[in-house]
């Protein structure tokens, strides 16, 4: 799990229970979302409004439906169109949490909404976060060929985005992700030169197969 993910997650454990709950379960949607905004900055995160957003995004199961859907669209929403990256990159965080793979009953459906995300996006931070986030989304089969897709661009959706990938799949995706990494190393599939010396000096340690031709 990224340390981003982690710190989100203890930022709502921490927080009073029954005092945030409270506020969670009293507010409406749009009073929690047009909260968030006034109250993000890049010095100040974790304002009471994100935490009763965050709160809730981990524990969907615990608050009614519609106000769940409601703030799922709205931080959609924030996340392709408010004008601050700060804020477009908060809203892509609890918009990952539903599908950790830690929560007792993850979300379906998460990864889905993040990769249409990231296709509306033309926001180079916030590709890269959604691309850290697939590592730790219980959605392992669509995170892994997302992320797999990304490794084996020709023309990067952003700076370093192959790189990015596959270093989320070998430090992040466990075997399973190392697994991905040998396939592409040996059926030479990785375009990016540096990457695939990279991949090289990896599969003399780790003893794999030559590069196909």
């Amino acid at each position: 799990m990224s340390r981003l993910l982690k710190v989100c997650l203890a930022v709502a454990l921490l927080t009073p229970g029954p005092v945030l709950h409270a506020q969670s379960s009293t507010r409406s949607a749009r009073e929690l979302l047009e909260a968030f905004v006034r109250e993000e900055s890049p010095s100040v995160t974790y304002g009471e409004a994100d935490r009763a957003i965050s709160l809730i995004m981990y524990q969907t199961g615990e608050y009614p439906r519609p106000l769940v859907d409601s703030l799922l669209v709205g931080l959609e929403e924030l996340a392709l169109n408010d004008p601050r990256e700060h804020v477009r990159v908060l809203a892509v965080s609890r918009l990952s949490s539903p599908g950790l793979r830690i929560l007792p009953k993850p979300n379906s459906g998460t990864v889905g909404r993040l990769l249409r995300i990231y296709r509306r996006s033309d926001n180079p931070r916030v590709r890269s976060v959604i691309l850290g986030f697939m590592s730790a989304q219980a959605e392992r089969r669509e995170a892994l060929a997302f992320v797999r897709a990304i490794a084996i661009q020709e023309r990067e959706d952003f700076p370093n985005a192959v790189h990015e990938a596959i270093r989320t799949l070998v430090l992040g995706m466990g075997d399973e992700g190392r697994a991905v990494v040998r396939e592409l190393h040996e059926q030479n599939l990785v375009r990016d030169p540096e990457e695939r010396a990279n991949l090289a000096q990896l599969a003399r340690h780790h003893g794999w197969a030559e590069v196909k031709p």
